[in-house]
């Protein structure tokens, strides 16, 4: 735990720089499945749609790397300047009494301020590793299921087993919603007492396949305070 922060900063950097290099393959993608898609609009504009959210999640996390290495590199600093100077003397500072009042009104101590900085550091970064996890859930959300239901569909020319596939997938999708809901209402739905026999074997299931269950002790403890 005392050594963490390094540990946090090599997999920011290490993060930041695979992402700062993905922005033109990102962008070959886009091209590419606009290519592939020609002359058929709806899978056209489907990967158009995920090409754009690709591109706002990985703007979002590099931001949030660059927030996290900017409050380390603070943390640091602040680190270092304290063993050499030790904490803010105020008096010492000599300010005129307007000035002083002001300050005197907003004091702080130096390793308060370092602890402060040490909490939104953690925090950014916790943040940032559940959104990569939630992208890696939702990617496999949409890959799993649409292999699985398609593999349904095409064992079966009957009318009825394509409906009952649609109508599995349409419950699967609603469900899939909630738990999006869920996640982002920091598992809300699961405290509604009627709701919640109803939603907790979807639950288990899509917890199965996004890997939630990696990530889960991570989220609960980010939103135990909700």
């Amino acid at each position: 735990q005392l050594n963490s922060w390094q540990v946090e900063l090599l997999i920011s950097g290490f993060l930041f720089t695979i992402l700062a290099t993905t922005t033109s393959q990102i962008r070959e993608w886009g091209e590419v499945t606009d290519l592939y898609s020609e002359g058929r609009q709806s899978i056209s504009t489907m990967f158009a749609t995920l090409a754009d959210f690709l591109l706002m999640v990985w703007i979002f996390i590099i931001i949030n790397l660059s927030i996290h290495i900017l409050l380390r590199s603070f943390w640091v600093a602040s680190l270092g300047l304290r063993y050499a100077s030790g904490e803010i003397d105020y008096d010492n500072l000599a300010f005129s009494k307007k000035f002083q009042q002001f300050y005197d009104r907003r004091r702080i101590t130096f390793d308060r301020y370092i602890e402060r900085l040490e909490l939104w550091s953690s925090l950014v970064f916790a943040f940032t590793l559940m959104i990569i996890s939630a992208v890696i859930g939702l990617f496999l959300y949409f890959s799993i299921s649409s292999l699985f239901f398609n593999f349904l569909a095409s064992i079966s020319d009957y009318l009825f087993v394509k409906i009952v596939v649609s109508l599995a997938r349409i419950v699967y999708l609603l469900f899939g919603i909630a738990y999006a809901l869920d996640w982002l209402l920091g598992g809300r739905l699961k405290r509604i007492k009627w709701f919640a026999p109803i939603y907790y074997p979807f639950y288990r299931l899509i917890s199965w396949i996004t890997l939630a269950t990696v990530f889960r002790p991570l989220y609960l403890n980010f939103v135990d305070q909700a």
